[in-house]
C-alpha cells in the first residue's frame, strides 16, 4: 500500500495518457521541471503577459484567417483581441508592458494585413484553430492544435501555418524549428491528412514585438521529409518511454519504501541544471536550490502557485479531428 496521496498516484499512473508537444518539450528541458508542472501541477497563480498576449493575438489572427486578411476585418480582429486580453489584464496594467499591450496589438494587426494581404489572397482555409489526435504507434496518439491548415489555390497543395509572437529576430530563433518536437507534430498531422506530394510542410508565421519600434513580420517554411519524420516518430516514442519509466520507478519506490516521502534525497525525476537560468529563469529554481526532496511538500501548494494540470483537450478550438494512418 502506497503512502502517497491518491491524486499523486493517479497522475503518475496516467502521466502519458494525454501527451502533446508541450509536455514533451517540458520533459526535454528538465525532468524535475516536468515533475513540478505535470505531476504536481504547480503553476504560477498569476497570468503571464507573454502567454496571454500571445493567446489574444492568436484569437485575432484566427479572425483574419477565417474571414479574410483584409482591412475591413481589422476592427473585428482587434475587438476579438481585446475580449481575450482584458480577461487577464486591466487597463491600468497596460503601461507595465511597453512591448505587449493593446496599442501594440492594434498597430501589429494593421501592419500584418498590410504585409500579407496580397499573398493571403491565394490561400483557402481548410481548418482554423483545429485540434485532435494523431497516431504515433499502435497504442499511442499525440494531441495537437494547429492555428491554420491552408490550401494554396495556385498549386492545390496544403500547408500548416503556425503563428508565433516573439521579441528577437535572430538566427537562433529561426533555427530552433528545424529540430522542434512541436513542428514535427504539425508535420506529422500534415502527412496524416494529405499525400506527401501534396503537403508543403509547416510555415512559421512570426510577428516580432518591440518596445520602441513597430512590429516586424516573417514567414518561412520548416519542411521535413517523410524520412526525417520517421526519425521524429522514433524520437517522440523514446521520450514517452522515458517519462513512463520514470513514473513507474517512482510508483514502485513509493510502494516499497515507507520512508521515501521524508528521505534526504529525491532520486527520481533528476534536474538538468543547464536550463535553470535560461530566458527569464526557471520558476522552480528556488525549490531546487532549497529542497533535496520535494516529496516532503506535495501536500502543500507553495505561495503564489496554484494546482492546475495542463490538458490540451481544454484548449478553445473551432473544430476537432481524430486522424488515422501513419507517416
Amino acid at each position: 500500500m502506497s503512502i502517497a496521496p491518491d491524486w499523486f498516484l493517479e497522475k503518475l499512473e496516467k502521466v502519458t495518457e494525454v501527451i502533446d508537444s508541450t509536455k514533451l518539450k517540458c520533459w526535454q528541458t528538465c525532468d524535475r521541471l516536468f515533475f513540478y508542472e505535470h505531476i504536481l501541477g504547480w503553476v504560477p497563480d498569476f497570468p503571464s503577459i507573454d502567454l496571454k498576449f500571445g493567446e489574444a493575438m492568436h484569437d485575432a489572427w484566427a479572425v483574419l484567417e477565417q474571414h479574410g486578411n483584409k482591412p475591413e476585418n481589422l476592427t473585428m480582429a482587434y475587438v476579438t483581441f481585446m475580449d481575450t486580453f482584458r480577461r487577464y489584464f486591466g487597463q491600468d496594467t497596460d503601461e507595465n508592458y511597453p512591448a505587449k499591450n493593446p496599442g501594440k496589438a492594434a498597430q501589429a494587426l494593421e501592419g500584418y494585413i498590410e504585409e500579407w494581404q496580397e499573398q493571403d489572397k491565394h490561400f483557402k482555409p481548410i481548418y482554423i484553430e483545429v485540434a485532435g489526435t494523431a497516431p504515433i504507434s499502435q497504442t499511442r496518439a499525440i494531441h495537437f492544435k494547429c492555428d491554420a491548415i491552408l490550401q494554396d489555390l495556385r498549386t492545390g497543395k496544403y500547408r500548416i501555418r503556425e503563428k508565433k509572437t516573439a521579441s528577437q529576430d535572430s538566427r537562433a530563433y529561426h533555427q530552433q524549428w528545424d529540430m522542434s518536437v512541436q513542428i514535427g507534430t504539425y508535420t506529422h498531422v500534415g502527412y496524416c491528412l494529405f499525400p506527401a506530394s501534396e503537403f508543403e510542410g509547416v510555415e512559421m508565421d512570426t510577428t516580432f514585438f518591440y518596445k520602441s519600434s513597430k512590429a516586424k513580420y516573417d514567414r518561412r517554411k520548416a519542411f521535413r521529409s517523410p524520412e526525417k519524420m520517421e526519425e521524429w516518430l522514433w524520437h517522440v516514442n523514446t521520450l514517452i518511454d522515458e517519462i513512463e519509466m520514470s513514473a513507474n520507478d517512482l510508483i514502485i519506490a513509493l510502494d516499497e519504501d515507507p520512508d521515501i516521502l521524508h528521505a534526504p534525497v529525491f532520486k527520481h525525476f533528476p534536474y538538468k541544471t543547464e536550463s535553470c537560468t535560461k530566458y527569464y529563469g526557471c520558476r522552480y529554481l528556488p525549490f531546487c536550490t532549497t529542497w533535496t526532496n520535494p516529496l516532503r511538500w506535495i501536500y502543500d501548494v507553495p505561495l503564489e502557485f496554484k494546482q492546475q494540470w495542463w490538458d490540451p483537450r481544454d484548449l478553445k478550438v473551432q473544430s476537432r479531428v481524430q486522424l488515422g494512418g501513419k507517416v
